[in-house]
C-alpha cells in the first residue's frame, strides 16, 4: 500500500531582483524625496508617509501619494515579471497607492495584515542584511503537531521586490542599528 501526498493550501512569496539596482534607486529616492513623513501614531517609532486615515465604515482611506505613478513606471518591467508569469495578467496602467516607512534603532511595525488587497509588494529601498532585519511572516495555521506560530523570514538584500498575499500577517522586526532601514509598499489585484 502506497501513501500519497497532496497539498492542501500553499502560501506563496514571489521575489525578483532589481537591476542595475543603483540606477534605479535614485530614480525612486528623487521621485520620494518631497514625501511628509509622520511617526506612526500607535508609538512605534518608526516615520511613514502613509495616510492613517478612515472613512465612516473604519476602512482606510488611502491617498494616493505625489510619487506613486512615477515609481509604478520605474518598477514596471518588475512589477510585470511577477504578474505575467505568477498570475498571467496585464499590470494596471495607473498605478496604485504607495507609501514608504523609515525605521530606525529601536522601531518596528507590529503584526499586521493589508486585509483584502489581493497581494502586497514590498521594496527593501534602504537594507543593509548585515544588520538590519527582513520582513517576518506568519502562517495562518500552527505547527500540526504542536500547535506553535509558524514563522517565516525571506533571504532578501536590498533593491529585492517581494510580493505575497495581503491577507497574510507579517511585521518589521524590532530594528538594533542606527543605520535607517527604508522600504517603499503597495497593495494590487484587490479584485481578482
Amino acid at each position: 500500500m502506497e501513501v500519497y501526498e497532496d497539498v492542501m493550501f500553499r502560501i506563496p512569496l514571489y521575489k525578483v531582483k532589481i537591476e542595475p539596482w543603483q540606477e534605479v534607486k535614485q530614480k525612486i529616492l528623487g521621485c520620494i524625496s518631497g514625501s511628509k513623513y509622520h511617526i506612526d501614531p500607535k508609538g512605534n517609532n518608526f516615520s511613514t508617509d502613509f495616510s492613517d486615515q478612515f472613512d465612516p465604515f473604519g476602512f482606510f482611506i488611502e491617498e494616493q501619494r505625489h510619487y506613486s505613478q512615477n515609481v509604478y513606471e520605474i518598477l514596471n518591467p518588475w512589477i510585470a515579471k511577477i504578474s505575467t508569469n505568477v498570475f498571467g495578467r496585464e499590470i494596471p496602467e495607473s498605478s496604485p497607492n504607495m507609501w514608504t516607512q523609515k525605521y530606525c534603532n529601536n522601531s518596528e511595525h507590529p503584526i499586521h495584515n493589508h486585509g483584502n488587497r489581493g497581494y502586497s509588494f514590498i521594496l527593501y529601498l534602504e537594507y543593509d542584511n548585515e544588520v538590519h532585519l527582513p520582513t517576518k511572516f506568519y502562517s495562518p495555521f500552527g505547527n500540526f503537531f504542536h500547535g506553535n506560530i509558524l514563522e517565516f523570514c525571506p533571504n532578501v538584500v536590498e533593491g529585492t521586490l517581494i510580493c505575497f498575499p495581503s491577507v497574510i500577517n507579517h511585521t518589521s522586526q524590532r530594528q538594533k542599528t542606527d543605520k535607517e532601514r527604508m522600504i517603499l509598499s503597495f497593495n494590487m489585484f484587490s479584485n481578482g
